[in-house]
C-alpha cells in the first residue's frame, strides 16, 4: 500500500536574523507543519521560546513570539520561503516593524 506524504517547504531549521535598531539579532527557527498543525520554537541568546498562534499556508508562515528579555514584548512574524531562503517582516509592538532574512540551517 502506498501512502502519499506532502512535506511543507517550511519544515526544518532556519537561521534567521531580525534587523533591530540595536543591530541584527540572530536566531534559529525550528518549524514542523503536520496536517493543519504548526509547531516550533526559536532559539536565541536569551533562550528557547515556543512559537504561538502559528499558521502555515503553502510557503508562508505567520507566528507570534512572546519575549521576556530584554523586555516583555510580542513579536509577530510573517515569513515566506523561497527555496533555501526565508524572508519577511516582524512587527515589534511600539517599535514598528523589522526586516527578517535567513536561510535553511
Amino acid at each position: 500500500m502506498m501512502t502519499s506524504t506532502t512535506t511543507s517547504p517550511l519544515n526544518g531549521n532556519w537561521e534567521i536574523a531580525l534587523a533591530t535598531p540595536i543591530g541584527p539579532q540572530a536566531m534559529v527557527l525550528s518549524v514542523a507543519v503536520e496536517g493543519g498543525a504548526v509547531s516550533g520554537s526559536v532559539v536565541s541568546p536569551e533562550g528557547t521560546q515556543a512559537i504561538e498562534a502559528a499558521q502555515a499556508e503553502g510557503n508562508r508562515l505567520r507566528f507570534d513570539l512572546r519575549v521576556a528579555k530584554p523586555m516583555k514584548i510580542t513579536l509577530s512574524f510573517d515569513l515566506e520561503t523561497n527555496g533555501g531562503s526565508i524572508a519577511g517582516k516582524c512587527k515589534m509592538g511600539m517599535f514598528g516593524s523589522a526586516k527578517v532574512d535567513g536561510q535553511r540551517a
